[in-house]
């Protein structure tokens, strides 16, 4: 399936429309189904637009182009961060030269499987089944948020990413994260 994601104002190719591949590939790694060991999702599964997690700043802009802003410094006010890309509907964050988090701010970017901001929790399920669990530290009476976790051992582990995916009263996801433990 394509999907084709416009960049309205971007300076991401003048304003053009990029095509970006969905998979259809299993993604969920089965493993035990304890809380402690919960299903994971294959390290291909954690990227947004394009941009994977561990991509360095120079692959970003190949994929995006010269972001809007472009902070580095104090003005982070942030340990473990280098440096901050912002485009429009997306937010990186850099640390030594790799990607360590991605916000996304818009529906029409999306991971390689098609999650999005605006979808419904049924759909969240269907794309992620059994790996998307509530994290109870953080979901309210106003919202479910779930984390989706890569799997021990891969080249994401060091990394300590996770989705994390908000889901509002509503029923759809309005927050989709990836990256450390916190949403």
């Amino acid at each position: 399936m394509r999907v084709l994601v416009g960049f309205g104002l971007l300076a991401l190719a003048a304003c053009a429309e990029v095509a970006i591949e969905t998979s259809k590939a299993p993604i969920l790694v089965t493993g035990s189904s304890s809380p402690i060991e919960p299903q994971c999702i294959k390290d291909s599964e954690f990227a947004i637009g394009g941009v994977p997690i561990g991509a360095s700043e120079q692959d970003v802009i190949d994929v995006l182009g010269a972001p809007d802003m472009r902070q580095t410094g104090q003005s982070l006010m942030l340990d473990y961060v280098d440096l901050r890309l912002t485009y429009p509907g997306l937010d990186i964050l850099v640390f030594q030269d790799r990607v360590v988090d991605i916000t996304v701010k818009d529906p029409r970017l999306t991971t390689p499987s098609g999650l999005r901001l605006g979808m419904t929790e049924a759909e969240l399920f269907d794309v992620f089944g059994a790996a998307a669990r509530p994290n109870p530290r953080w979901s309210t009476s106003e919202k479910t948020v779930y984390d989706i976790y890569f799997c021990n051992g891969g080249e994401l582990f060091d990394l300590g990413s996770s989705f994390h995916i908000e889901v509002g009263p509503d029923g759809t996801v309005n927050k989709l994260r990836i990256g450390s433990d916190t949403p």
